[in-house]
């Protein structure tokens, strides 16, 4: 493996550092909304225990959203409807899904992406089986919103595929000049 193909499987420390603290952010603000609801405060202990680790484990794997994309999505879609099945409210959890499935667009290979915001749009729909479930409405609300999501992730993932391609190009063109 040539040192070019090596260090593009690497991440420079500034993407990791950000990736690092939105993961912390998303962490911070669930944690937050799962302590102000009126729900939490009437749970065992145990469920709230519970609750407390599917958040972490929902929202801390974003900080490696880059590197493996499919993995981070199916880890929140997997703690979602855990959380959901506890009967629970999903809506908690609805920002760090929504980076999760840009992540998975933006960062996976095109067919990754596919099953990434399949599986996304199979989890909501399996909430509705949950003790944790939502409205009709809300529900395909929220499909609508993960679809946007995705697409944003996609055209992201076009546009520095382009931009990569420009580059190459005019390096192409300065060589041949």
């Amino acid at each position: 493996m040539d040192e070019g193909a090596r260090w593009s499987r690497r991440l420079p420390a500034s993407r990791w550092l950000f990736d690092s603290g939105l993961a912390l952010v998303a962490t911070g603000v669930s944690t937050a909304m799962f302590i102000s609801i009126p729900i939490a405060r009437g749970q065992p202990r145990g469920t709230l225990v519970l609750g407390y680790a599917l958040v972490l484990l929902h929202t801390l794997p974003l900080a490696a959203r880059r590197r493996f994309p499919l993995a981070v999505l199916a880890t929140s879609v997997a703690s979602g409807l855990a959380f959901a099945a506890l009967g629970l409210p999903p809506e908690i959890l609805g920002p760090a899904i929504l980076v999760a499935v840009y992540s998975v667009a933006a960062y996976g290979d095109r067919w990754v992406a596919l099953a990434g915001l399949a599986v996304a749009e199979a989890g909501l729909a399996a909430v509705q089986l949950t003790p944790g479930k939502i409205g009709v409405q809300t529900l395909v609300v929220n499909m609508g919103v993960v679809a946007a999501t995705w697409l944003l992730g996609q055209f992201a993932h076009n546009y520095r595929a382009y931009a990569a391609r420009l580059e190459e190009r005019t390096a192409e063109l300065e060589r041949a000049r």
